[in-house]
């Protein structure tokens, strides 16, 4: 008796800890600001502040946020979209009192950074745009759709050294580190410049696509373009009742010209045909005798057009045969591409992910890279990626993935440190 009773009792004591386990891991927090306006809030952790993961916007002057996980480190932040303004504060304080009254005080960094990576004034077609700041490690990648363009995120303010990583010829090299201040209460601002002075890989930029830098802010064009012109003014919209009159006129005078050589070759036909035989055109419109009577060619039958001689299948003579041009359809390839510019095409089905070799995406050498780290599987043109529970994590977008996400054209997507863009 006793031990079931025993038994019994840690059965409760067990089930009222997990239950208030459950209970705190649930908890709810209150913000309060001190003015109108739109902001983003989210729970993070200060080892990767970088990283948004459950976010959501808001408005007015208070909001509830709920709390569903607690990363390592975790911080609450919120994000101000009127000043680019970010405010931080611990979640363990937080929950202390369940309310956060967040002030100018707390604001300590800045959203987003902007930058442009350029050679000889032309886009770069792959990088690696790292910032450091305050001790912590930004990188965002660069892809030939970018057209040189990366941000990074969630920066303390202060100063930032921004150094970009770039493949020439088979070496990876770094530029010098540029400094830059990240400031607060700038709200969005131009793109900083970043210059790989050796030659690299560019890409043509999108007409009208270029973004405003620091050293060409605004609406001013970038260095070496051609200046803009004004369009000319439009034309007036002609009067319909003078047009007609026009016309009217026109037919007029050429009808009168050509009746007065009709009457004239009439009473003159001696004389027009003198004249004509004078400059060489006598007698053409008569045909002559001996001249042969032009044969018509026999038409000759359409061959049709053959892409692949050796496998197309052959056209029969006929009535009714005609050239057949063969629609190619358009074929979605999903890949993922490199910052060196390497690309892993996914095929249909599943795909592997991680560091050992004869993997359908092997990165060999990657110590960040688990064995076998995540796997991407492909139906279609969508593509489902998912982790393997690697050591350092599987990130889409900066956020670390917990559950399968179909990734979207553009994605940026990182195996540990490795970075790559999905593309289709």
């Amino acid at each position: 008796m006793r031990n079931v009773l025993g038994r019994l009792t840690g059965s409760v004591i067990a089930a009222s800890l997990a239950f208030g386990a459950v209970a705190q891991d649930s908890a709810s927090i209150r913000l309060q600001f001190g003015s109108e306006g739109e902001r983003e809030v989210w729970v993070g952790s200060l080892d990767r502040p970088g990283e948004v993961s459950g976010s959501q916007v808001v408005s007015g002057v208070s909001a509830i946020l709920p709390v569903t996980t607690r990363p390592n480190r975790a911080m609450v932040f919120v994000h101000d979209r009127s000043t680019g303004n970010v405010a931080e504060r611990p979640l363990a304080d937080v929950l202390k009192t369940g309310t956060w009254r967040v002030g100018i005080r707390d604001e300590k960094r800045v959203y987003r950074m902007d930058f442009v990576v350029e050679h000889d004034g032309k886009p770069v077609a792959s990088a690696v745009v790292r910032a450091r700041a305050g001790g912590e490690t930004r990188e965002a990648l660069v892809s030939p759709s970018d057209e040189g363009k990366a941000s990074v995120f969630n920066l303390k303010a202060g100063r930032v050294e921004v150094t970009v990583q770039y493949k020439t010829g088979e070496q990876t090299k770094s530029t010098p580190a540029q400094t830059f201040d990240a400031k607060l209460g700038l709200g969005p601002t131009a793109a900083r410049k970043l210059v790989i002075s050796e030659k690299v890989e560019t890409v043509a930029p999108t007409a009208g696509s270029g973004p405003a830098t620091e050293s060409t802010p605004g609406s001013a064009r970038p260095e070496g373009s051609r200046p803009e012109t004004a369009p000319p003014p439009p034309a007036a919209a002609p009067n319909p009742l003078g047009t007609l009159l026009n016309l009217v006129v026109g037919l007029a005078v050429v009808g009168g010209v050509g009746y007065a050589i009709y009457r004239y070759v009439a009473k003159n036909p001696q004389q027009v045909q003198d004249a004509l035989k004078q400059v060489g055109l006598g007698d053409q419109g008569q045909a002559g005798a001996s001249d042969p009577a032009p044969v018509p060619q026999a038409p000759q039958p359409v061959k049709p057009i053959v892409l692949d001689p050796a496998g197309a299948p052959e056209l029969s003579p006929g009535p009714l045969a005609s050239p057949v041009a063969g629609a190619v359809a358009a074929v979605k390839n999903p890949r993922l591409v490199g910052a060196d510019g390497s690309v892993a095409l996914l095929l249909e089905g599943v795909a592997t992910v991680g560091r050992e070799a004869g993997l359908e995406v092997s990165l060999v050498g990657q110590d960040t890279v688990s064995r076998r780290h995540a796997q991407a599987e492909r139906a279609g043109d969508s593509v489902t990626l998912t982790d393997l529970g690697s050591t350092n994590g599987t990130f889409v977008n900066g956020v670390r993935l917990t559950s399968p996400v179909v990734l979207q054209p553009g994605d940026a997507v990182q195996f540990g440190s490795v970075a790559f863009r999905f593309e289709v």
